[in-house]
């Protein structure tokens, strides 16, 4: 999946590795882990929000009840 930053025009895409790319307007390149960390590039800040949104864990109407019940106990 790939989305484009509303505000700086970087392009987030999902990695195999469980990682992010951030592609810069001009070409340069980053590679995040999708709780902020920097792995590797030319970018050194992506927005913490697009990682977690492309590559954060996926919550499905399953997992939603789970959470739900566990923390009305």
């Amino acid at each position: 999946m790939k989305l484009r930053h509303p505000v700086s025009g970087a392009i987030y895409s999902n990695r195999a590795d469980g990682n992010v790319d951030v592609e810069e307007e001009d070409g340069r390149v980053g590679v995040f882990q999708t709780d902020g960390q920097y792995v590797s590039g030319a970018v050194r800040f992506a927005d913490p929000h697009m990682l977690n949104w492309l590559g954060g864990e996926e919550v499905t109407p399953a997992s939603r009840s789970r959470n739900s019940s566990a923390s009305n106990s």
